[in-house]
């Protein structure tokens, strides 16, 4: 017969415990330089981007509508930020 303790001992599913290692963080991305583009230009980017986002996770698994939503966002701000400044 197997006891509780050796079942937790063998469970995929145990979970961690206090004495793991920590965790390490992302890496931090620190920039070299900054070059300002146009709102247009931007815009026309993420439009570039979006696409073949799409393409590329509709052939794999699917849209990820998260992502896709926020670029849509970000790029809807753009924009509008465009059309203020023609005018």
């Amino acid at each position: 017969m197997i006891s509780w303790s050796e079942v937790i001992k063998i469970s995929p599913f145990s979970f961690p415990s206090i004495m793991d290692a920590p965790l390490n963080p992302p890496a931090r991305i620190q920039p070299f330089s900054v070059t300002s583009i146009s709102a247009r230009s931007t815009q026309k980017q993420i439009d570039a981007f979006m696409s073949e986002f799409q393409a590329r996770t509709t052939a794999g698994q699917g849209i990820n509508t998260a992502v896709t939503v926020q670029l849509q966002n970000l790029r809807d701000a753009l924009h509008e930020e465009h059309e203020r400044k023609k005018k």
